[in-house]
């Protein structure tokens, strides 16, 4: 199985970056100049009756937000482990988990990005990133001493929050990355990591599922 581990913000700090990027409202495409036709054709309604309003089409979002079982920040790769090999690796985990300290983290700012020919929208991870960084150190030294693969090197403190879709526009994206500038959620202890596998293949967020949490030690003094 390939597995990972990574840090998973708390579900409502979360909802806060959705709520911030959801919460733009759409810029206005302009609309074309009512023809003539038209005119005449409103004029006649005033001779034939009225037509029964109908309801607007409902408008589907200008970008499409991450689900928020999709959202985490990666900070080692294990490659394509068995299942007796992931267990050993939790299992060690798990007894060295509470010599890392829990970093306090809190969500914050907004950027655009372009990946693997996707655009999509990020937030930021601030706080005790150095703590990150060790928990990093600590979890790959385990598993080198288990004779494991390990690829650290994809930490980036981000975690993505939408993605374009065909409605969104250059003009809504800076909107969008305006509106974040002022994001910050509430500050977390990050009290675990977790081990992920994904269940699917492809670009952008994919779908895991959680092999196991571990606990990691007391909070990093401030």
């Amino acid at each position: 199985m390939l597995l990972f581990a990574a840090l998973v913000p708390p579900t409502a700090e979360l909802d806060r970056a959705r709520v911030a990027v959801a919460s733009v409202a759409p810029v206005p495409e302009p609309t074309p100049e009512p023809a003539p036709a038209a005119r005449h054709r409103a004029g006649a309604r005033r001779w034939f009756g009225r037509r029964k309003a109908t309801e607007p089409d409902p408008v589907d979002p200008m970008l499409t937000l991450v689900p928020r079982a999709l959202m985490n920040t990666q900070i080692v790769k294990f490659g394509n482990l068995s299942s007796s090999d992931a267990i050993g690796l939790a299992d060690a985990l798990t007894e060295r988990g509470q010599e890392w300290s829990s970093p306090r983290l809190r969500l914050a700012g907004g950027f655009v990005r372009q990946l693997d020919g996707r655009t999509s929208v990020w937030t930021g991870i601030t706080g005790d990133i150095e703590e990150v960084r060790d928990v990093i150190r600590g979890v790959s030294h385990v598993a080198q001493g288990l004779q494991m693969f390990v690829d650290r090197r994809i930490f980036r403190p981000e975690i993505q929050v939408a993605t374009a879709n065909q409605r969104t526009t250059t003009d809504y994206l800076d909107a969008v990355t305006n509106e974040l500038e002022a994001f910050e959620s509430n500050a977390w202890w990050q009290n675990t990591l977790t081990l992920m596998v994904p269940t699917e293949d492809g670009p952008g967020p994919v779908p895991v599922k959680v092999f196991r949490e571990i606990p990691l030690g007391p909070a990093v003094g401030h």
